[in-house]
């Protein structure tokens, strides 16, 4: 059975991207903050905590790209390995293929 998510494989360039569109939208909303919250909480915590958001995204960003690139590889190659043996399996490939992608695009 094919994967419902088809995973979108993203290159160095487009990680890059989606990263700083992340820390330019949560400086967005840091500096929309009432003056009120600043006069409340310390520099440091606000600075720590905006770093840390950043970190648990860059710590977690190669690990869940890794395990992307090595389920795709999978999928790919039991999709072969059954369009080998069965022939008939290709055109159920085919066919449920692009619903497949459609459903897991959203």
């Amino acid at each position: 059975m094919l994967a419902p998510v088809t995973p979108q494989p993203t290159t160095g360039r487009s990680n890059l991207l989606h990263l700083c569109r992340l820390f330019l939208g949560l400086l967005h909303a840091v500096i929309r903050a009432p003056v009120r919250y600043f006069e409340t909480t310390a520099h440091g915590v606000l600075l720590n905590r905006f770093s840390g958001d950043m970190s648990r995204v860059d710590g977690y960003l190669p690990d869940d790209f890794a395990r992307c690139v090595i389920y795709s590889l999978s999928l790919g190659c039991s999709v072969g390995i059954l369009c080998a043996v069965a022939p008939l399996f290709s055109v159920a490939v085919v066919v449920l293929a692009p619903v497949f992608y459609l459903v897991g695009r959203g």
